[in-house]
C-alpha cells in the first residue's frame, strides 16, 4: 500500500532531509510510526540523495510504502489453519499406522498441534531475522516547489 503526503523541508545535512507533514486525514498515517509526532507537528526524517538541489523551505511530496496486510493475515491465520487440518489428516495416517486405531485421534490432535507451533516459531524467526526490514519505509519522491 502507498500512501502520498506533503511536507515542507526545515532543514537539510549531508543528503538527509527534515520534513515537517502537514496534517493528514490518512488512516494509515497513524500506524506508519515513521513521524516524530508532537501535538501539533509532524516531523520526519529522510534521505533527500535524489535530489540535491533541495533546500530548506522546498514544498516536497513523500511516498510511504507501507507493508500489505495481506501477507500478515495469511502468516497469522490461513497458515496455521491450513497447517491445523494438514496436521489431523497426517496424524490420522501416521497414528493409525504407529500407535493402531485406538490413538489415531489422539495422535491426529498432537501432531496438528506440533505444525502450529513449529508455524509459530519459524514465522516469528523468520519476522526477526527478515521481514523487520520490510516495515514502512518512505522518500522523497518530488520536488513541488
Amino acid at each position: 500500500m502507498r500512501v502520498l503526503e506533503e511536507g515542507v523541508v526545515r532543514s537539510v545535512s549531508k543528503g538527509g532531509a527534515e520534513v515537517v507533514m502537514s496534517r493528514g486525514d490518512s488512516s494509515a498515517c497513524a500506524s506508519c510510526g515513521l513521524c516524530n509526532k508532537s501535538k501539533d507537528l509532524r516531523v520526519m526524517t529522510l534521505d533527500g540523495g535524489a535530489f540535491p538541489s533541495l533546500a530548506a523551505g522546498n514544498h516536497v511530496r513523500i511516498a510511504i510504502e507501507l507493508p500489505s496486510p495481506y501477507i500478515a493475515a495469511w502468516l497469522m491465520f490461513a497458515q496455521p489453519l491450513a497447517l491445523l487440518v494438514a496436521g489431523i489428516l497426517i496424524g490420522m495416517k501416521l497414528g493409525g499406522a504407529l500407535f493402531g486405531p485406538n490413538l489415531k485421534g489422539i495422535a491426529s490432535i498432537a501432531c496438528a498441534l506440533l505444525l502450529v507451533a513449529l508455524n509459530y516459531l519459524v514465522v516469528s524467526w523468520l519476522d526477526r531475522h527478515f521481514f523487520s526490514v520490510r516495515r514502512a519505509r518512505a522518500k522523497i519522491v518530488d520536488v513541488i516547489a
